[in-house]
């Protein structure tokens, strides 16, 4: 099973240290031992320290089109000094992370992490609303996941996930500092990102290969000049469709 079970090595490279030498360590060391040492304190949160790390975030909350996804993810226990935990010291927020980038540490992500993607429809989206389907596609991305029960689910953001009966701690902007939460923003994004490429092709006046769904001018402008698809999200885009418009099949 993977785990953090290296913390002391871990604790011993970021913390003891003034911040001043905090400061040199990030930018010498880069972002990966600060983000695994994130992780490690939080087992202090959970009822037993030596449970498994679960990252989880999603990602595609705010798009006018498309499905919410969510990832949840087991950090591999990574030596900090190995050439993985090298090329894996961008790790970041995948907002912040260029395309280039973000597909380079996903590939790297999926290879050497336990990982499961969960999505909610746009039907579900308009039937529950945004924020119950987000949830709804984190607890799919458990289910699929199946941590063990002794583990300590680090959410994105400022609420837990109900309907699970899972330990929990959410971590607002969770995903620029827990290496777990970040490692689950990458792969969420560019999954999506992916998936949202390739329903362009079907409805490329919309522009979803670069814009992804979000709610770009382009894609706004699109909107109102054709009208809605079956994947755009009716209650997040109803004004903006002038009346005489139809759906798009």
């Amino acid at each position: 099973m993977l785990r953090i079970c290296n913390g002391d090595r871990l604790y011993s490279l970021v913390s003891d240290k003034t911040s001043e030498e905090l400061g040199l360590a990030l930018k010498t060391k880069g972002r990966l031992p600060v983000m695994l040492e994130f992780d490690f304190t939080r087992l202090s949160e959970a009822i037993d320290s030596d449970c498994v790390i679960v990252g989880v975030d999603e990602v595609g909350r705010g798009c006018l089109a498309g499905p919410v996804v969510a990832a949840a993810v087991i950090f591999p226990d990574i030596d900090p000094t190995s050439d993985l935990a090298r090329e894996l010291d961008g790790l970041d927020d995948s907002k912040k992370l260029s395309p280039n980038v973000r597909e380079t540490m996903s590939a790297l992500l999926r290879e050497h992490c336990r990982f499961a993607i969960g999505e909610a429809t746009v039907k579900e989206i308009d039937k529950i609303n945004i924020l119950q389907a987000t949830f709804l596609a984190m607890r799919r991305a458990l289910k699929d996941l199946a941590p063990p029960e002794n583990c300590l689910i680090l959410v994105d953001g400022n609420k837990h996930i109900p309907k699970c009966r899972l330990q929990q701690s959410a971590i607002v902007n969770g995903d620029a500092q827990s290496a777990a939460i970040a490692a689950a923003s990458v792969i969420a994004k560019v999954h999506r990102d992916r998936l949202m490429r390739t329903l362009s092709i079907k409805y490329p006046a919309y522009r979803w290969e670069s814009n992804k769904g979000y709610g770009s001018q382009e894609h706004r402008d699109a909107i109102a000049a054709h009208g809605l698809t079956k994947l755009h999200r009716k209650k997040f885009c109803q004004d903006m469709v002038p009346r005489q418009l139809l759906l798009v099949n």
